[in-house]
């Protein structure tokens, strides 16, 4: 259930600057990834949503776990930290634990480093209106040096992106022919449909000759349909159908006229 944890649920202490937390004065590297899983459990918490907890370990690290949790989170937070000026937390250690019972078959945990402060969600509506333009502001710069440092620069390199995809969709075409895969002999050809049924004699032709296959009209379907059905419950032939070599003479009882369509039995 995706809920996020309310304010009774935190703990007081979880943002101090100063106290008595797990790891003070430990050295991460010490530290064994079962404990840091069986600290996610234990440790005060800073934020929950839904099955996804950050927890805090020590004066200077916090931790993040839950099935959503993953490896990609580490490479983004440092790829971002090494391409742009946004503050964003350092990537001390991130592993995953296998589990079946999960959507991704694993949960994932990421010891990252705490940045002090009161999260936005708390604190917005008690901000004046100018801090709050401010932060908009803030949030906007870090969009366009993300989107200026991403984007394609010139002519050039957007060649270069599209020959790249090119030459990655030519090596895996479908359509491209498997050397060691065993040409059928023609005689052994059936043609058939994805239910293993055969084909319908005119489709059958169409293929032989090459020729795109042309769908029967809706009447020339509903007539057989109607004479078909007639002939297995042994029922005389309504007698708007009349069947003769290549012609069907259709009587309409109730516009009182006689309507002849070319229909192929």
């Amino acid at each position: 259930m995706w809920t996020p944890l309310s304010d009774s649920d935190l703990q007081p202490h979880s943002r101090d600057l100063e106290g008595n937390f797990s790891l003070d004065g430990e050295d991460l590297d010490s530290v064994t990834d079962e404990t840091l899983v069986t600290l996610l459990g234990f440790a005060p918490v800073l934020h929950r949503l839904g099955l996804t907890t950050v927890v805090r370990l020590s004066q200077h690290l916090v931790m993040k776990g839950g099935r959503s949790v993953l490896l990609c989170e580490e490479e983004m937070l440092n790829f971002v930290a090494s391409k742009t000026g946004i503050r964003v937390p350092r990537v001390h250690r991130s592993f995953q634990v296998e589990d079946e019972t999960e959507y991704f078959g694993s949960k994932g945990y990421t010891v990252m480093a705490f940045i002090p402060g009161q999260p936005l969600d708390k604190c917005w509506t008690d901000l004046p209106s100018d801090n709050q333009k401010q932060i908009a502001m803030q949030i906007a710069d870090m969009i366009k040096e993300m989107q200026l440092r991403w984007s394609i620069q010139g002519r050039a390199e957007l060649q270069g992106r599209f020959n790249h995809k090119i030459d990655i969709s030519s090596g895996i075409s479908p359509t491209s022919p498997d050397p060691t895969e065993a040409k059928p002999s023609p005689a052994a050809h059936k043609p058939s449909t994805s239910e293993g049924r055969p084909l319908h004699p005119s489709i059958q032709q169409a293929r032989r000759r090459d020729q795109p296959f042309k769908m029967p009209s809706n009447k020339t379907f509903r007539t057989k349909q109607k004479l078909a059905k007639a002939q297995r419950q042994n029922r005389p032939i309504p007698q708007w159908i009349r069947l003769r070599t290549n012609n069907t003479i259709r009587y309409n009882a109730k516009r009182r006229h006689w309507r002849k369509s070319t229909l192929k039995v």
